[in-house]
């Protein structure tokens, strides 16, 4: 056989094997993708409606999609804008079936709200799609105000494992 055609040969060969080995990978990758999809963590502010009066009082879920990891434990700092707003209470949500309140604080003169909550001891830690608190606040003046979870917020299997949060939101308030 002339040079050549082994030459075309070897080149068609190496042509269809790496092919092959590119279809792999990209399936590969797109199954890694997909089940890292079910991993996600995310942490949302949520209320029925975002227009209010001065004076008014307005709820703001604070709720939790696990996705497929199990959580026993939350951290949340929420910052508001503290000329515009005030927070009046914060109640713990349905997340865990047994929980105990490790920490909630309201500051008013900063704008904060740290809620930390966790599976209580002896319990499995849990996977789902429910409020973790609910946050009472009251309109103080007129203007756009922000409520905005922060990124030092933490969700994980227990209290000093790595943080699973992957994604968090703001809401942003209008009071007329």
């Amino acid at each position: 056989m002339p040079k050549g055609a082994i030459s075309g040969i070897i080149n068609i060969a190496f042509l269809v094997i790496s092919i092959g080995t590119g279809v792999f990978v990209v399936r590969e990758t797109q199954n890694i993708s997909s089940e890292a999809s079910g991993n996600l963590t995310t942490l949302s502010l949520n209320t029925n409606q975002t227009s209010f009066a001065p004076g008014d009082r307005f709820a703001v879920s604070l709720k939790l999609n696990s996705g497929s990891n199990p959580v026993g434990y939350v951290k949340t700092l929420i910052h508001y804008d503290p000329h515009k707003l005030n927070a009046i209470s914060i109640a713990p949500g349905s997340f865990f079936e047994n929980q105990t309140i490790l920490e909630s604080k309201i500051n008013s003169k900063t704008g904060e709200v740290l809620f930390v909550i966790e599976n209580a001891p002896g319990t499995v830690p849990v996977s789902g799609n429910e409020n973790v608190a609910i946050i009472v606040f009251q309109t103080l003046n007129s203007g756009e105000a922000s409520i905005a979870i922060t990124p030092s917020s933490h969700i994980s299997i227990n209290s000093g494992q790595p943080n699973q949060l992957t994604s968090f939101n703001q809401l942003a308030i209008n009071i007329k």
